[in-house]
């Protein structure tokens, strides 16, 4: 039997569970990776009380087989570390960084 995987755009984003507190206890916020094409849930990782989603996607791409993908993230975790390890990983991911508007005419560069 051959492996099969997925191949194709894959976005992280962080989600807000609704209803699940109870005034003591906190919202469950995920982190989770969903396939574009294939509309499913490839995995999914707890955001840490007082974290943010920086901490919990590396966690989440170490589970994750991203070769042949594009990886989409929000502004929040486009970090370079994040990045490189998606491209460890053999996998894409579409950047927007930000430079010294004096250095470039407009403030952003494509990488």
């Amino acid at each position: 039997m051959t492996e099969e995987k997925y191949k194709g755009q894959a976005s992280l984003k962080r989600k807000c569970l609704r209803g699940n507190h109870d005034g003591a206890k906190r919202a469950l916020h995920l982190v989770s990776a969903f396939a574009s094409e294939a509309r499913i849930v490839l995995g999914q990782r707890p955001v840490a009380d007082k974290s943010n989603e920086i901490t919990a996607i590396p966690e989440l791409l170490d589970c994750l087989d991203v070769r042949g993908s594009t990886v989409t993230i929000d502004a929040m975790g486009c970090q370079t570390n994040i990045a490189e390890q998606i491209i460890q990983g053999g996998g894409d991911t579409p950047s927007l960084g930000y430079r010294e508007p004096a250095s470039l005419g407009s403030g952003y560069e494509f990488w």
